[in-house]
């Protein structure tokens, strides 16, 4: 099915806050995301939110074990910390990368869709921020022959994100660049994702019970793709321009109100900062549960 990159302008909302969170650590962060998340009925603002990772850190989808895809002890020793997101899909490593997140209802980019039409849409704008850099990146889908690949095509289990390729991820040539995820709630859409700025696979290597030796010929940093060393400072200006222009709207630079805070310390508390929640499958999935029953009753 062929879906056009950009809907029309006057469908989009027109309105956006934009949030420029600079570095945080890993619960901080998942915190943040998912306090915008919970408090976008309270504002009915669209957020487009860039962020980075300081220390570096593992974020691993709702449904991974943390101690089968990495070695634990290790990333305690070197103050790497692990987290788990509210969102699907592999480990991804933080830290030589940026981040951001989107929450919206489905009304502000043009109604209610498909997860997958929606996925593409808001992925948008990323394709119009590489073509800025003269890089055409495409959807998986669109390359002759395509075919779903991970890691068990190269005998080991498909824990690592960018090891991985599904026919709605990002292309560069053939090689991937970065991960998305996005979560539902209702009318609600929150979609995250992250694009590697430079190499980081001897970095990251040893944390891992996986060989990565074939990660770095399945997927690319923007550092391989440009031949330029791009700071964390320009490609949170120019993503958050390319966002601005794909979608032709207006991004009003806002700080986190104090309700925001207030459930970001909420969710760190509870969630983010808790090894219960970021090791083990079986505690996420109840946290969830009651989580989502709290939210249903609120409503």
């Amino acid at each position: 099915m062929k879906m056009d990159l950009f809907v029309p302008l006057s469908r989009f909302s027109r309105h956006w806050r934009l949030i420029l969170s600079g570095r945080s650590d890993a619960a901080r962060n998942m915190a943040v995301d998912e306090a915008l998340l919970e408090n976008y009925r309270r504002t009915g603002h669209p957020v487009f939110r860039v962020y980075g990772w300081s220390p570096p850190a593992f974020s691993l989808g709702v449904a991974q074990n943390a101690e089968q895809s990495l070695y634990l002890k290790r990333c305690r020793q070197a103050g790497v910390m692990v987290v788990r997101r509210m969102t699907g899909g592999g480990v991804l490593f933080h830290g030589p990368d940026i981040s951001y997140s989107i929450v919206c209802a489905a009304a502000d980019i043009g109604g209610m869709t498909s997860v997958r039409e929606s996925f593409r849409r808001l992925c948008a704008f990323l394709i119009f921020w590489y073509r800025t850099m003269g890089l055409e990146a495409r959807f998986a889908d669109a390359h002759p022959g395509f075919r779903a690949r991970n890691y068990s095509d190269y005998g080991n289990r498909p824990d690592f994100c960018l090891a991985s390729c599904e026919r709605d991820d990002l292309l560069l040539g053939t090689r991937k660049i970065g991960g998305n995820a996005q979560k539902r709630s209702r009318s609600l859409l929150f979609q995250h994702g992250s694009v590697p700025l430079r190499p980081f696979w001897d970095e990251a290597a040893v944390f891992f019970r996986d060989d990565l030796r074939g990660a770095a010929s399945l997927s690319g940093t923007l550092e391989e793709f440009t031949g330029q060393k791009i700071s964390f400072s320009r490609a949170q200006q120019s993503l958050a321009a390319a966002f601005r222009q794909a979608f032709g709207v207006q991004l009003r630079q806002t700080a986190l109100s104090p309700e925001e805070e207030r459930s970001a310390r909420r969710f760190i508390h509870d969630k983010y900062a808790r090894p219960e929640w970021n090791r083990k499958r079986e505690y996420t999935r109840r946290t969830n549960d009651q989580h989502q029953k709290k939210t249903s009753l609120a409503s």
